[in-house]
């Protein structure tokens, strides 16, 4: 930093200034080495990598993306480069470095990838994480607990395609309820070659007393070839919806293998999501092999105005039996002709209409309506067999959901939007605290 300070004296009879006196003025050290190691560590803000997907973090992004006048947040998780451009993702980590770490050791864990590669136009990090939790309920476990050993790689070609590997290996032994969930010995839930299912997980085996170890592992493939399009390859979770549970596609379900593509561009969002899902009951294995389930969905976003916007949904569940129907890779094709084309016992499409409006930018109001079976003759009887639907009512920030019928399903197939539940009431309170004078309550009942 520089400074330019004339100095007059009376050193001749004009008395003007003979000299200038420059005064140099050295940066900070330490905020020098923060900018250097900001830009060194957060490649991935301007990469087209997902954020890790999480209810509570995903607050501040969708506060930012709701001041935009044309956003479309239903679709999770966001891209690191689209949240970059309305939050400072920069700042927001930023503020956990410690540039005084100077030491190898010091500095791999307070400011710098375990491993780094970095060159013209290509990137690539890996890192090793430890998550262990200690807990209590109610029950008679001693101590609940949950420890993991994560590996993870990030990396990018160029500017427009992306890349990312996890790999987790837990153990746990968890609150009783969950405990007895994971463990139901019914034919129509335990998993065949496992001791179980954990939640949101997968496959456990058992672990000492009353724990199971579960790994998982997820990774995807991202190219955007232009500003309107994204593709996106992999295995692990997808969202569709606003708030926190979703009638739509929900992350309920276990990692799985998809393929997405989504189109952006005037006031429209579009979004295809193709699932392979898995049926791990053991009645329904051949071979010694798991059976699949193909799942297809359509979501078209649009924004009508500036406060209110309308989702169009749709989606088909096929068996597995003779493979994926090439119909249901048809972007523009309406599922319920292929399905209805198959033959009645081919699989199950439904429909599903979304709507927000927003009152503030803090403040939405948001509905879900999904149609499985639908007979208009009957709409007066809607205990009718073949009236099957959810309708998700929201009043401000209270969220009412009653489920009329369970469905998302085929063949027993598990849902993929709620649990093994017919009718569900929470009380879901969330406080968030976003500076010192804003405070966030969300409360879903």
């Amino acid at each position: 930093m520089r400074f330019a300070l004339p100095i007059n004296f009376p050193l001749n009879k004009n008395n003007d200034p003979e000299e200038i006196v420059e005064i140099e003025k050295e940066e900070n050290p330490l905020v020098v080495l923060k900018k250097e190691l900001k830009e060194s560590i957060f490649v991935e803000h301007q990469s087209q990598l997902n954020i890790p997907f999480n209810h509570q973090r995903y607050i501040n992004y969708e506060y930012a993306l709701n001041k935009e006048s044309n956003s479309h947040k239903a679709i999770k998780p966001y891209v690191y480069s689209s949240v970059n451009k309305v939050y400072d993702l920069d700042k927001e980590k930023s503020q956990f470095l410690k540039p005084n770490k100077t030491s190898w050791l010091q500095r791999k864990i307070w400011n710098e990838h375990l491993l780094e590669v970095k060159g013209d136009g290509y990137w690539f990090n890996l890192d090793f994480l430890l998550d262990t939790q200690l807990g209590k309920d109610n029950s008679d476990v001693s101590y609940t607990f949950n420890n993991s050993r994560n590996l993870t790689i990030n990396g990018g070609l160029g500017k427009n395609f992306s890349f990312s590997a996890t790999i987790y290996e837990s153990q746990g032994r968890f609150a009783g309820y969950i405990n007895d969930y994971i463990s139901n010995p019914s034919d129509t839930f335990k998993p065949a070659f496992s001791e179980g299912l954990v939640p949101g997980r997968g496959k456990a085996k058992g672990f000492k007393t009353n724990a199971y170890d579960y790994p998982v592992a997820e990774g995807y493939l991202t190219y955007t070839p232009s500003k309107f399009l994204q593709l996106q390859f992999g295995n692990g979770k997808n969202f569709i919806g606003d708030g926190y549970r979703s009638l739509l596609l929900s992350d309920v379900s276990s990692p799985m293998p998809y393929l997405k593509m989504s189109v952006n561009f005037w006031k429209l969002n579009y979004t295809n999501i193709w699932l392979w899902g898995t049926d791990v009951r053991h009645p329904v294995v051949v071979n010694n092999e798991h059976p699949r389930k193909y799942i297809a969905i359509h979501y078209l976003s649009i924004n009508v105005t500036e406060k209110l916007n309308i989702g169009l949904f749709e989606t088909a569940v096929s068996k597995g039996d003779q493979g994926f129907d090439i119909g249901f890779m048809n972007p523009l094709m309406f599922y319920r002709s292929v399905e209805f084309a198959r033959g009645e016992d081919a699989g199950n499409a439904m429909l599903g209409l979304t709507a927000k409006y927003k009152l503030k930018e803090n403040l939405i109001l948001y509905s879900q309506l999904v149609i499985d079976d639908f007979a208009l003759g009957k709409i007066s009887d809607l205990g009718y067999w073949s009236n099957k639907f959810i309708f998700l009512k929201i009043k401000i920030v209270y969220l009412l959901c009653g489920v009329k019928a369970t469905f998302f399903f085929h063949s027993n197939f598990p849902t993929l939007i709620l649990e093994w539940v017919f009718l569900f009431k929470s009380v879901l309170k969330f406080l968030h605290k976003k500076s010192p004078n804003k405070l966030m309550l969300r409360v879903l009942y």
